[in-house]
């Protein structure tokens, strides 16, 4: 496995000399094109068409180096964390960034090189359903959707296509999972902090004016904490040194607290489902160190809501007291959840009159919400499994299905081979807690509509795959004689 050197694909001098002018001559083209443009319709921007050329010309010289690409592409990703309402100029930044670098990875790999990038089963489903729903644009069309909405739904599902550049580089490098790895746990800790602060900064309002105490919460990326929050626990639970334990510590109250504080039952839940499945992969001493640092982990839960939150702790635990007290009775008396029920019965009702195809992307649907009282009619549904039913048909929930059971499957199995290296172990591990738990979230969550978590649905199918293979080749050096 090599580090740091650039995947240069087999090309003759004159294919190689060819394919470098007409680049050039295209780049040249594009770029007076967007400077006109620019300074044609917003001249006060015109000043940062040199931060651009900058810019870019720091992009080409990063694409020559893919795992550093790579960790950019994942570490960039907090930058569209926060869901602001518009589109915000970082968002055009890092899009454009991200499908310059999906595009970038496709063409070298499945055009210009010899090696075979496909060869996994749900590799195949994988790059099918990607295929299925572009193709799905046509079902759009003719069912009058709503293309504006149609492209972003399309836009997110694009992001599980990052399982691709994950596992090639999970295999390819040395430093592989550890990259990937640290940038999933940078995400967890930029979002989980970034939630704290403003979490601060409503109670301080809130208590400044008497407010209510059960509308204080900051439900930001509640996905992202509770992935983060398993991974962290995961890493705690098979530490090896006081030095690495106490850093997972650290990290698992710092992400977790951040979960806690979105007020989110389902994630809650789900993190405990993924500690669960944990427990269950777990030998008999790991099980018991489960035991023992769960009693430690709600000890340094009150320490860090008391070093965040001082003298409005009580007010912020009587809040979480209130939230928890709607579980037992939430499926009867649950107005929001009896709402996502009445809309899975008209999006069932609907997918019984096109059950293969679909609508595709952006196509609306009617149902009576029983919260506004009104009917309406949206696109989103919150049921992630009737969502891909509802725009893809049976066709391509069968694809996402194949591909998320086929990745759990192999994260176990990389798991289970005792003599590997313990963080492609890890890497796994965490992947199978993560998508066995959110099969159960999915149910009210939709997992395939916004961008962070297609993003990370990629992402941790890469590492499940990734680890498997890179475990299975470790195997077979270690069987070599």
């Amino acid at each position: 496995m090599k580090a740091g050197q650039p995947i240069l694909p087999a090309l003759s001098p004159d294919t190689l000399w060819w394919w470098g002018r007409t680049l050039l001559a295209f780049g040249l083209a594009l770029g007076l094109g967007a400077t006109l443009y620019t300074a044609w319709i917003a001249p006060e921007f015109i000043a940062l068409v040199p931060l651009v050329i900058v810019a870019l010309g720091a992009a080409v010289l990063l694409f020559q180096y893919p795992l550093a690409n790579l960790a950019v592409v994942l570490a960039g990703f907090v930058l569209i964390t926060d869901h602001d309402p518009g589109i915000q100029a970082k968002e055009v930044l890092y899009g454009t960034y991200f499908l310059a670098y999906l595009t970038h990875w496709f063409f070298t790999r499945f055009i210009l090189s010899r090696e075979r990038h496909v060869r996994m089963p749900e590799e195949k489903a994988l790059l099918a359903f990607l295929v299925w729903i572009t193709a799905s644009w046509g079902l759009t069309l003719l069912f009058d959707g709503n293309l504006t909405w149609a492209f972003s739904e399309w836009l997110a599902l694009v992001m599980t296509a990052m399982y691709f550049p994950v596992k090639e580089a999970f295999v390819r490098y040395r430093h592989g999972p550890i990259v990937i790895l640290g940038a999933l746990l940078w995400i967890g800790f930029f979002v989980a902090t970034r939630n704290l602060i403003q979490y601060q900064t409503q109670i301080a309002l809130v208590v400044a004016s008497a407010g209510s105490k059960g509308s204080m919460r900051v439900m930001t990326n509640d996905n992202l904490l509770m992935i983060a929050s398993v991974i962290g626990f995961t890493l705690l639970i098979f530490s090896r040194s006081v030095k690495t334990g106490l850093a997972s510590l650290a990290y698992l109250l710092l992400v977790l607290a951040g979960l806690i504080l979105t007020l989110s039952r389902t994630y809650w839940i789900t993190f405990v489902v993924g500690a669960f499945v944990l427990f269950l992969l777990a030998d008999s001493q790991h099980r018991r160190r489960i035991f023992a640092l769960g009693a430690i982990g709600a000890c340094g839960l009150v320490v860090v809501g008391a070093v965040f939150f001082g003298d409005v702790l009580m007010v912020i635990f009587s809040g979480l007291v209130d939230r928890l007290s709607t579980l037992s009775g939430s499926a009867t008396r649950d107005i929001s959840l009896l709402s996502r029920v009445y809309e899975s019965r008209a999006v069932f009702e609907r997918i019984l009159s096109n059950p293969v195809l679909g609508y595709g992307p952006g196509v609306p649907f009617h149902f009576y919400d029983v919260l506004k009282q009104v009917t309406l009619e949206p696109t989103f549904i919150h049921n992630g499994y009737l969502s891909l039913w509802y725009r893809f048909g049976l066709i391509g929930l069968l694809l996402v299905l194949f591909v998320w059971s086929a990745a759990v499957g192999r994260g176990v199995r990389a798991f289970r081979v005792r003599t590997a290296p313990l963080l492609p172990r890890l890497c796994a591990v965490g992947a199978v807690c993560v998508l066995s738990a959110t099969t159960l979230s999915a149910l009210t969550s939709n997992p395939f509509h916004l961008d962070d978590s297609t993003f990370l649905f990629g992402l941790l199918t890469g590492m499940a795959g990734g680890a498997w293979e890179r475990v299975h080749l470790h195997a077979l050096e270690e069987a070599a004689p």
